[in-house]
């Protein structure tokens, strides 16, 4: 009787432990969700985005301008909320990054990614992010990807890939941003930043006019 008394109440205890493991990683599942719906992007060309700055701003709460170190700002940004905006400059290289700084570009770095990831920390939900470069394909889409999986953090990687590509259908992110923003958030995703950016980005490898991994 005893025996049975102890089995029963260890049998209990791992039924206990199970139910709330099980309610912890349900809550855990429910606030990736919640973040999820709770931050909008927008990622365009440098003259789309000027149009939405200028002619309804207010449908923003945040804007990301990735630019060309040689180019100014784009129109209807300088009057957008200084703590709610932030632009980095460089150039859309993705391929041989030390010849083409030789050459006299300015290819993604940390420093870049760093940028990026530092004005993830400052974007509280519900937002609304507008993202944009040159032509609204690489460069934007690459900090946007890094920057949802920053925000929503780990777990959240394959829906981040997926909402960029829903957000601008032409997306293909830089690569090198890609690898340096996942190098970054290392320590609380792992490698699967970049991971689940190279699977997705190849499955569209065939069928996306604007091939670029």
């Amino acid at each position: 009787m005893l025996r049975f008394g102890i089995f029963s109440l260890e049998n209990s205890l791992s039924s206990s432990v199970w139910r709330s493991t099980v309610q912890l990683l349900a809550a855990s599942f429910r606030q990736v969700c919640e973040k999820m719906t709770e931050i909008k992007i927008t990622i365009c060309d440098e003259y789309k985005a000027a149009e939405h700055l200028v002619t309804r701003p207010a449908d923003f709460t945040h804007v990301l301008s990735i630019r060309s170190p040689e180019d100014r700002d784009i129109d209807g940004f300088s009057d957008f909320p200084a703590g709610q905006k932030c632009r980095v400059s460089f150039d859309d290289v993705t391929h041989n990054p030390d010849l083409m700084e030789k050459a006299g570009y300015l290819p993604p770095n940390r420093g870049h990614a760093e940028d990026i990831l530092d004005f993830a920390k400052t974007i509280k939900e519900p937002a609304h992010v507008l993202i944009h470069c040159h032509a609204g394909i690489s460069r934007s889409s690459a900090a946007a990807y890094i920057l949802l999986c920053a925000i929503r953090g780990p777990g959240s990687e394959e829906q981040s890939m997926v909402d960029v590509y829903n957000a601008r259908e032409v997306a293909m992110p830089n690569s090198l941003l890609v690898r340096c923003g996942s190098d970054l958030l290392h320590e609380t995703h792992g490698h699967r930043v970049f991971q689940v950016y190279e699977t997705l980005a190849r499955r569209r490898w065939a069928t996306n006019p604007y091939r670029r991994i």
